[in-house]
């Protein structure tokens, strides 16, 4: 799997948060429902308008503390030093991440680039997890041939 490793200093993120549970099937069914939801209340379209040029995606943010979290949170947002009225904040500290590239149809494509990095490339890569958030970042919003990347954190 290609992938390059980054170095980013901290991260500040505006959007909606959902709370899960610990099932990733159930959560792979919920977490595509919560973006169709946002969608729909016209959440995302108040994002867009605030999303900077040197950070053009929306993230799919998968917040816990350690990777077999029983409890966990999935936020939609941007990178912005902006505030919102009604949306949630989020901080992410400084942190090295391998990023994956990735295109393919919504949500499946995503979804399988995920599964590969945990099956795959992370018992075999020589990394170890980093007990940070996993970040999705979605370049287009084509659902059919979308552009994203996965950002997992590494030490």
């Amino acid at each position: 799997m290609a992938y390059k490793i980054v170095e980013k200093g901290q991260l500040r993120f505006i959007g909606k948060k959902v709370s899960l549970g610990p099932d990733v099937e159930t959560a792979m069914v919920e977490i595509p429902k919560f973006w169709q939801k946002l969608s729909t209340e016209g959440y995302l379209e108040k994002l867009f308008p605030l999303i900077q040029p040197e950070f053009p995606a929306v993230y799919g943010i998968s917040i816990s503390e350690n990777i077999d979290q029983k409890q966990w949170e999935y936020m939609i947002g941007i990178q912005s030093d902006q505030k919102l009225s009604g949306f949630d904040e989020y901080y992410l500290p400084a942190a090295k991440w391998a990023i994956f590239d990735g295109t393919g149809e919504m949500p499946k494509g995503i979804q399988e680039l995920n599964k590969q990095i945990y099956t795959e490339w992370l018992p075999t890569s020589g990394f170890e997890y980093a007990n940070l958030p996993v970040l999705e970042a979605y370049l287009n919003n084509d659902p059919i041939h979308s552009e994203f990347q996965v950002w997992f954190p590494v030490k």
